[in-house]
């Protein structure tokens, strides 16, 4: 709905001699304007003016977009060219929001309940799982996302099945030299983050380390990758790099805030998540970035890893935008 400033008699009177000048009348009583009660009428016009806008704004929103929005758009062009001096030309149209998130993290949950229920056995839901996660990094560079950190292999999944481990083993071994040439194809720097590498395999480490040093160069993308990572031990590594510091002098305790923990930890010098998905259904943090997502918008999907598509990343973006981020405030 056009709404004029309070206090502007004139443009009132503009207003109302447009609607005249096109046979059109509000309420009935455009003739009215000129007439010793118009102060009147102002005021009770800003009553039903208020009234509609909270009891229809939502049907009139959704109902006759199309219809309401164009003429109301074709008065107010009209008063500001004619009153103002305006170029209709230089008067933006109203946008769509189309707010991105920059960094993405991702807890990839279900592959084993996929592989159970769809394959032919848990173990091929992790093969699965990893070419969602390829198709993913796609998506987020086509939808404008800087960065993604996905959780890919948990210091508490050390305590899965022998047999479960040693696959996924190979499965980051093969794929890390696959990753690698895609990475270097789309210009995506890959990061491996762990808070325990003792205990990955020799093949697999030297695998995902020649992965991250061959793509360090890349800028188009971030995609970080933990593996062995828990956020608990994360948390404590940084404590004792930064206890080091000051033992050592190096920090004092003055420096001791936020942003030196920040800096101690894995994901050093990248911003915290704008957004968390996880997928299963389930609706935890599992040990993952506590200290990173303090602020970021959590979207839990209830579908598992596998069958997680670009229409529900899509889903993800706009449930993103429909939140107001305060922080606090």
């Amino acid at each position: 709905m056009l709404i004029m400033e309070g206090g502007d008699v004139n443009l009132y009177k503009e207003f109302f001699e447009i609607l005249k000048s096109q046979n059109r009348s509000l309420f009935g009583y455009a003739d009215f304007v000129n007439s010793s009660h118009f102060a009147s009428f102002q005021l009770l016009s800003f009553g039903v003016i208020i009234i509609l806008s909270f009891v229809c704004g939502v049907f009139i929103g959704r109902a006759a977009p199309s219809t309401v929005s164009s003429k109301n758009k074709v008065l107010g062009k009209r008063l500001l060219k004619d009153r103002y001096n305006v170029d209709e030309e230089n008067i933006p149209e109203s946008s769509e929001d189309t707010r991105v998130p920059k960094h993405i993290a991702v807890i990839m949950d279900g592959n084993r309940r996929y592989g159970r229920e769809f394959c032919v056995n848990e173990l091929q839901g992790h093969h699965d799982g990893g070419k969602t996660l390829s198709s993913f990094i796609d998506w987020c560079m086509q939808a404008g996302i800087e960065m993604a950190t996905v959780f890919a292999f948990s210091s508490e999944n050390w305590n899965r099945p022998q047999i479960e481990i040693d696959t996924l083993m190979n499965l980051f071994a093969i794929n890390a030299a696959r990753l690698q040439q895609e990475a270097l194809a789309k210009n995506i720097q890959v990061r491996i983050l762990s808070t325990d590498t003792s205990r990955l395999p020799t093949h697999v480490l030297t695998a995902l380390q020649q992965l991250q040093s061959s793509t360090q160069h890349c800028s188009g993308f971030v995609a970080n990758i933990c593996v062995s990572y828990g956020a608990r031990a994360d948390l404590c590594g940084g404590v004792r790099r930064l206890a080091r510091r000051l033992q050592e002098g190096d920090l004092s305790p003055q420096a001791l805030d936020e942003q030196a923990i920040s800096d101690s930890l894995a994901t050093c010098g990248c911003p915290d998540p704008d957004v968390l998905i996880r997928t299963s259904g389930e609706q935890r943090l599992s040990n993952f970035l506590l200290w990173q997502l303090a602020y970021t918008e959590l979207v839990f999907v209830d579908k598992l890893w596998p069958q997680f598509t670009q229409a529900d990343l899509q889903e993800v973006l706009r449930e993103f935008r429909r939140r107001t981020r305060r922080y606090g405030c």
